[in-house]
């Protein structure tokens, strides 16, 4: 009570104050989308909306995993040597990361792996995209919604279990009570097989809420693909649409109208 006996809202109860809290995430960590119940992006952001970041400050870039520093590459000259190191000779030297015989694909002009790609320690001089997943929305229906997780490549688990039970879903600026997110997988992982996996998530919230929420994805288990080489299962963030709460209650209300003068 403050000292007009009003009741003060209390940061980390899980209730989130229209007017007094933007947020609850139930942790006092700075730059992880709320901080101390207010909305706070990462601490390389230039434009935050409701603790998503939109564009970063000079000298950084906007990804998936947020605001990364640019790094401009410098171009070192070799100094002459008995035997003259080519790139794109497809003979890895000692100061190459990968030469596969050419310019492009993943290896650098500079003999260097570029973004997005890595490569096997027992097949350096050849290239691979790095496999990650993505986030789709489907459709809603009322009060549904429906995401589809798909990969760009085909996955395999490492060891058996239940992969369905290792995707961790979460939607910001709500508290669990609100809301249930229910994974179906269409085409599953296996420990015995590649596939091209794809999962679908029901989203159904259990409260009228006034904004358009954001569903994170992340993972506790880790896959590889059919180049044997791990998967990027970085978290990944979606914008859902506002639930049709108020389309549904008109809805409702427009039938019972109709049902009455019908029996009139």
């Amino acid at each position: 009570m403050d000292e007009n006996n009003k009741c003060k809202p209390i940061c980390g109860d899980g209730i989130i104050e229209q007017g007094l809290e933007d947020c609850e995430d139930f942790n006092d960590i700075q730059y992880d989308g709320c901080y101390q119940c207010m909305f706070q992006c990462e601490i390389n952001c230039s434009k935050c909306l409701k603790g998503i970041c939109q564009q970063c400050v000079d000298g950084y870039e906007l990804l998936v995993e947020g605001c990364q520093k640019i790094f401009i590459k410098q171009n070192d000259d070799l100094e002459e040597q008995d035997i003259k190191i080519q790139c794109g000779d497809g003979n890895q030297s000692k100061t190459e990361q990968c030469d596969d015989g050419n310019k492009e694909d993943g290896c650098s002009s500079k003999s260097e792996i570029e973004g997005n790609w890595d490569c096997n320690l027992e097949q350096p001089n050849i290239g691979y995209l790095i496999t990650k997943f993505s986030l789709i929305y489907l459709n809603q229906t009322y009060d549904h919604q429906y995401v589809q997780l798909q990969f760009t490549n085909q996955m395999k688990q490492i060891q058996k279990f239940n992969f369905t039970q290792s995707i961790l879903t979460e939607i910001y600026n709500l508290s669990q009570d609100q809301y249930q997110v229910i994974i179906n997988p269409v085409v599953n992982v296996y420990e015995t097989q590649f596939t091209m996996a794809i999962f679908e998530f029901d989203i159904l919230n259990l409260e009228s809420i006034s904004f358009s929420p954001n569903l994170s994805v992340s993972f506790n288990s880790s896959l590889i693909d059919n180049n044997y080489m791990a998967a990027d299962l970085s978290k990944q963030k979606i914008l859902l649409q506002q639930p049709k709460y108020q389309v549904k209650t008109q809805l409702m209300l427009q039938i019972n109208f109709k049902t009455l003068e019908v029996h009139q």
